[in-house]
């Protein structure tokens, strides 16, 4: 029995580990900070969006308002920089969002679909997911 938890033990912490690829160029380190939004694109074409904010912390996407509000877009479960292009897993309670991403210096595109659809291929905005266009803030 004994020998049966070790196994099961190291397997999972083994299985853990590849939750983050990290390529280096555009790993989860380099994500992480404040990103101001520049635009996002639903179905209807880029609009401008103004005051919008991405926060990316060790764990979790979320999003602040011009208002104030703030709404947490969900918890990291995966991140694949070494993918073409680059992935990233949140899950919210049981929901999971897939998405893309694409991290070019302080230059952000993002790409998450809803709940229960595929994970988007290229960066363009459907009824399924948005693109959202981003630009870190400096410190």
């Amino acid at each position: 029995m004994r020998i049966v938890t070790g196994v099961v033990l190291g397997l999972a912490l083994l299985s853990g580990s590849s939750l983050i690829a990290d390529d280096g160029k555009n790993g989860p380190e380099k994500l992480k900070g404040t990103w101001a939004l520049v635009s996002r694109d639903f179905r209807e074409g880029p609009k401008k969006a103004d005051g919008f904010k991405l926060i990316i912390s060790d764990k979790s996407f979320e999003f602040h308002a011009p208002n104030g509000a703030t709404k947490k877009m969900g918890d990291i479960s995966r991140i694949e920089a070494t993918a073409k292009p680059a992935q990233v897993d949140l899950k919210n309670g049981t929901d999971a969002g897939l998405g893309i991403y694409e991290l070019n210096g302080d230059d952000l595109k993002l790409v998450i679909r809803d709940p229960g659809q595929e994970r988007a291929t290229e960066f363009k905005g459907t009824s399924k997911g948005m693109l959202f266009i981003f630009k870190r803030e400096k410190k």
